[in-house]
């Protein structure tokens, strides 16, 4: 049960609550520095974190940013689905598949600055936010990588496949009676094979900004990695 108010609540299922125990407490327990007690003795770790919280008002604060990188699972699962789904369905949703699509890409290159900025450069998460819902997916990728890392993304052949499928939602989207004769150019991107094609180019982007990344990102990624994966299996007896 989650406790919005003094009058509201939510109960959950066990395995949604699962879920959010999953996510949650292992990035608490790398937050405050408390992994190697953890890994060690799994209740007192617990009861430390839980003390915290109580002086802390994490969720209160406003420079707090919590980043869940799932790419990887965000396309395998779109990938999976879009083969299950008959060619009639397809057909009457491909333009929603396109969305799904190019939003999961973005997604990807906003976890990706999500955590640069807040790592490399300590920003807050109002100055975060501002940053990354200003530009677009072109220029977080050329000069705002340039800046980062030293490199832009726009001379790699994926963005010559990525930036196609970019116009096309947004063509979509945003439709108008005048824009009739591109209607065919985009319309030839609503197929499954050229949506498999776009996440081979999305992957290739997203390996191209991984080799980028602050190294503190890669450390803390693969702690808080190792500590989940004690909390799936484990996460309050101790090891024998």
């Amino acid at each position: 049960m989650i406790m919005l108010d003094d009058e509201t609540e939510i109960v959950l299922d066990d395995e949604l609550r699962q879920s959010i125990l999953e996510k949650f407490v292992p990035w608490l327990i790398v937050h405050y520095e408390l992994d190697e007690l953890y890994k060690d003795n799994r209740m007192a770790a617990i009861e430390r974190m839980l003390e915290l919280l109580k002086t802390d008002k994490i969720f209160d604060r406003k420079d707090v940013i919590i980043i869940a990188t799932e790419y990887e699972k965000n396309r395998n699962d779109f990938l999976e689905f879009l083969s299950s789904v008959d060619d009639v369905n397809f057909e009457r949703n491909n333009e929603m598949f396109l969305f799904k699509a190019v939003s999961i890409f973005e997604t990807m290159v906003n976890e990706f600055y999500s955590e640069e900025l807040k790592f490399r450069y300590h920003f807050s998460l109002k100055k975060v936010n501002d940053i990354i819902s200003r530009l677009s997916a072109e220029e977080k990728l050329d000069w705002l990588l340039q800046i980062t890392s030293g490199d832009t993304y726009l001379d790699e052949p994926g963005w010559n496949k990525i930036k196609p499928f970019i116009r096309a939602r947004n063509f979509f989207i945003h439709y108008k009676p005048q824009d009739a004769n591109e209607h065919s150019r985009h319309s030839k991107l609503l197929t499954r094979d050229s949506l498999i094609e776009f996440f081979k180019a999305c992957t290739d982007c997203y390996d191209f900004l991984n080799v980028r990344k602050f190294e503190g990102i890669h450390e803390y990624n693969q702690l808080l990695s190792e500590v989940t994966e004690i909390f799936k299996v484990s996460p309050y007896q101790n090891p024998k």
